[in-house]
């Protein structure tokens, strides 16, 4: 009896000694991620939707755009002058100035933002 015991003394500490060069989950997970080639295209496609989602986030925000345009006729129109009616119709210039300053917001979609971030993360994990 006493023989038994001390030999399984003996074991159960080089049983607990082995132990420390087992290999965990962890381990195994982060050896996998290092020697996966499609891993980096996993990574890479990653990078890519949350570039398209960050892009499509900005179509909530309001668009504001200028405009400016110049033009010079070479001739005008004029209308004669009646007696009695001097001074109705000015003279024209030659030259026109236009510039326009929009601003833009979305207020409503139907939806199509989201269905476009939906079909994204769909069309990611079919992959």
């Amino acid at each position: 009896m006493r023989y038994l015991l001390s030999l399984l003394l003996l074991l159960s500490t080089n049983i607990l000694f082995a132990q420390e060069n087992s290999v965990t989950l962890n381990k195994c997970r982060e050896a996998a991620k290092t020697n996966w080639p499609n891993f980096k295209k996993l990574e890479y496609n990653e990078q890519n939707i949350s570039l398209i989602d960050s892009e499509l986030n900005k179509n909530y925000l309001p668009k504001l755009s200028l405009n400016a345009s110049a033009s010079y006729q070479s001739e005008v129109l004029t209308f004669p002058e009646a007696p009695g009616m001097e001074g109705l119709f000015p003279t024209l210039k030659k030259d026109n100035y236009n510039a326009e300053l929009r601003l833009n917001q979305l207020i409503y979609d139907g939806g199509n933002i989201y269905g476009a971030k939906k079909l994204l993360l769909v069309g990611n994990k079919l992959e």
